[in-house]
Formats: C-alpha cells, sequence, structure tokens
C-alpha cells in the first residue's frame, strides 16, 4: 500500500542527518588531535570514518593479486627467488637464556669503537615477537634484555603490540629504561631487572630525551605539547 510521507518527518529526517554529521565530524576531528572531550564515542567515530578507506585498500590489494601486480617487495620477508648475501655475517654470541634468531653482526670487532650499545626494536624472542632493548656488551654479547610493554592505564587499553613500535629509549646510569611507542598510551620506566616502576598516562610518542642529570626527561605528546 502506497502511503504518502509527511513533509515534516522529511524535514525532520534532514535535520537530524545534519545535526548527526555535525557531531560525527566533532567526534573524529577532535579525537584525531588528541581530545578525550568525546571518549569511546570519539574512538568509534574514528575507526567507523576509516571504514572507506580501508575498504579500499583491501580491494585495490585483491584487485593487484588476482591480476598479478601485487608490489610488495618493499616490505615483504625475502623469498626463496632472492638470493641475499649473507657473507660476512655473524651471529650475536648468546650471553642469557633467551633465544634470539636472525641476530646478525657484519663488522671487524679489531676495527669497531670500543663501549656498549642498545639495540631498540621488534625481535623474535623465545618464539615470540616482542618490542624490546637488548643491551650489546663492547665483546658483541647480549648482556640484558627488556621487554618493552603497556598495561592499561587512564582508562584506556593499549593496542596490541604488532600495531606500535618503540620509538623512544632513555636508558639511565642504573640500568632502568624509560620508554614509550608510537601509539601508545603512556610513559614507563622499567628497573635494571625488567619490573615496572612507574606510568605516566598519556599519547606520548617518538622521542624520550634525558637531561645530563638524569632527573629529567623530554617527550612528545599529541597534543602539541612538550612534557
Amino acid at each position: 500500500m502506497n502511503r504518502p510521507v509527511p513533509l515534516w518527518f522529511f524535514l525532520l529526517c534532514i535535520l537530524s542527518g545534519a545535526l548527526f554529521t555535525v557531531a560525527f565530524s566533532w567526534a573524529v576531528k577532535s579525537t584525531v588531535y588528541g581530545s578525550n572531550r568525546s571518549g569511546l564515542l570519539g574512538e568509534a567515530a574514528v575507526e567507523i570514518s576509516s571504514f572507506p578507506s580501508v575498504t579500499k585498500e583491501v580491494v585495490m590489494e585483491l584487485l593487484d593479486y588476482v591480476s598479478g601486480d601485487y608490489k610488495d617487495e618493499a616490505i615483504r620477508v625475502q623469498r626463496e627467488e632472492f638470493v641475499v648475501d649473507y657473507s660476512g655475517f655473524e651471529p650475536f654470541p648468546k650471553a642469557i637464556p633467551m633465544e634470539i634468531p636472525g641476530l646478525l653482526v657484519r663488522a671487524d670487532q679489531t676495527r669497531m669503537a670500543q663501549g656498549w650499545r642498545v639495540l631498540v626494536g621488534a625481535f623474535q624472542i623465545n618464539g615470540n615477537i616482542e618490542n624490546a632493548v637488548l643491551l650489546i656488551s663492547p665483546h658483541l654479547e647480549i648482556a640484558r634484555t627488556w621487554i618493552l610493554d603497556e598495561t592499561p592505564v587512564g582508562g584506556r587499553e593499549p593496542q596490541p603490540k604488532h600495531r606500535k613500535f618503540v620509538h623512544g629509549v632513555g636508558v639511565l646510569r642504573d640500568g632502568s629504561v624509560i620508554f614509550t611507542f608510537d601509539g601508545s598510551i603512556s610513559l614507563r620506566k622499567f628497573n635494571a631487572c625488567g619490573l615496572r616502576e612507574w606510568t605516566t598516562p598519556g599519547p606520548f610518542h617518538h622521542a624520550v630525551t634525558l637531561d645530563d642529570t638524569g632527573e629529567t626527561v623530554w617527550t612528545l605528546k599529541n597534543e602539541d605539547t612538550t612534557t
């Protein structure tokens, strides 16, 4: 049965849609710029607003894959058809009860500057991919390993470890480390034994710089302020 739609109902739908669009856009913009005023609704709005781009990327990758034109050379793991020259590379000596395969070095130790070194990044440790800091001795032995992670803080859940990477680490004289991730929810300090000492909530990223005394830390936040 065909029934006419009242004009007032039609205009109400247009007005409601316009108000929703304004509110949705404000929630997305405020959340992207680091504001927490919209809370969980803002985070949900950001996720929803990314659906078209994600869908487009998936469709384009599927089409490229089906057509045989999938260009992933820049990001994929080396495959058998590629010949990689690993001559001159040696695995790091094992000095701790951890398995870290694939960690190689190519260097003439007799020509290297003496001193301790720190490696920061994602490593395969005991069969799992972990964000970590490795302390390397002057003899290129792995002397200590810190596994870096986040726990919920400030009412926010951390992203899974495969969605973020360490991009800011400071090592103190007592062997403790202060670190943050790109995509983090906090700034944290672990002691020399890898135990959490303190946590400061916030969207810190990119840098952890200690002053000369080791008592002050400079880093960055998404609110365009320096802390």
